[in-house]
């Protein structure tokens, strides 16, 4: 049985989708995530990790209590994302309780997200580093195993233009607010045209050449910026602000006045790529995506108020759960 899957290895999470009970549609598209950082750690039965991961007998903590790290590489072929993308792939046969009773090798269709520039020259890359991949390791003690016979690729935004556009639109620009990086990425409606070349009366979106970009205004910047505000007086660390956001620690003194004074300073940042672009504001539909869109809603409500916005409610899951939503479309896939 072909179990499809699709992976969306962000610098802050990574996300995941699939079928529930593997019944293909998109009211049962289920996702999860999980924190991108991955480190090695120690075998010696006194672990308290719930993501051990044994993969060519080395250890990992995958998601784990680390420190996330800003570092400059964004491709999907590095040696931690493809374990983020494994570690994904072995959780989601975890939850569809396959292989329970006989250790079998699942055959998996994959989907994964990768930058712009990867998907425009790099994807035989991709194909030599996923397609056919035979990959075994141990999740949380249990041995899985599995073949990626099919890869698929999508371009970062791409999901958000699945979910989140409606016939009433004619010209996109889409900001996918990460961890690291924001995304941005103009479309426009066309006709689509039938197997002789003619233009039918069926309508999509296709980027605007020149009208694409990212930079590094992600959420991790910005709370690396208020961590070393607070630093003055305590000792903060990006996980530190991510769990006073989140309710898990207690507010320092000042923290909501930093909060807001850098968050309109971030958003000004992103505001700042998009006057590059030259959008009028008249015709055009900003959607915004990306975990960082939730926790900057209220920011980019204020400085963007000239534009017609929407901000996706399921932000965080866009792009994995549009990719098997695409699946559904370009393989017409039935339960």
């Amino acid at each position: 049985m072909k179990i499809y899957i699709a992976v969306d290895t962000g610098k802050s999470n990574t996300k995941f989708s699939w079928f529930n009970e593997n019944k293909p549609g998109k009211k049962n598209i289920k996702a999860d995530s999980f924190r991108s950082v991955v480190s090695e750690t120690a075998i010696d039965g006194m672990s308290t990790t719930n993501n051990l991961v044994i993969y060519r007998g080395i250890a990992y903590d995958v998601g784990g209590v680390d420190e996330r790290a800003l570092e400059g590489n964004n491709s999907k072929l590095t040696d931690e994302h493809k374990l983020c993308i494994y570690t994904a792939i072995a959780k989601i046969l975890n939850r569809l309780n396959t292989g329970d009773e006989v250790h079998e090798v699942h055959q998996i269709d994959l989907s994964i997200n990768v930058p712009l520039l990867d998907f425009r020259s790099l994807k035989d890359e991709y194909t030599k580093a996923y397609q056919g991949k035979d990959v075994d390791l141990e999740l949380d003690n249990k041995k899985i195993s599995f073949t990626i016979n099919t890869i698929r690729l999508s371009y970062e935004g791409s999901g958000v233009v699945i979910r989140n556009i409606d016939d009433e639109a004619s010209q996109i620009h889409i900001i996918d607010i990460g961890g690291k990086n924001d995304t941005h990425i103009s479309f426009e409606k066309f006709k689509l045209e039938n197997q002789e070349g003619i233009p039918t009366d069926v309508e999509g979106f296709k980027p605007i050449k020149g009208q694409n970009g990212m930079t590094n205004n992600g959420v991790l910047t910005l709370l690396q910026q208020i961590a070393s505000d607070l630093s003055d007086s305590y000792d903060v660390t990006i996980n530190d602000i991510e769990k006073i956001i989140e309710g898990r620690l207690p507010k320092p003194a000042k923290f909501d006045e930093i909060f807001k004074q850098r968050a309109k300073q971030h958003v000004v940042s992103i505001k700042n790529q998009v006057q590059k672009y030259r959008l009028n504001p008249s015709f055009t539909t900003i959607i915004f995506s990306g975990g960082g869109s939730l926790l900057l809603k209220e920011q980019l409500k204020a400085a963007f108020s000239e534009y017609s916005i929407r901000i996706s409610p399921d932000a965080q899951f866009d792009n994995a759960k549009g990719m098997l939503e695409k699946v559904l479309n370009d393989e017409a896939i039935t339960s």
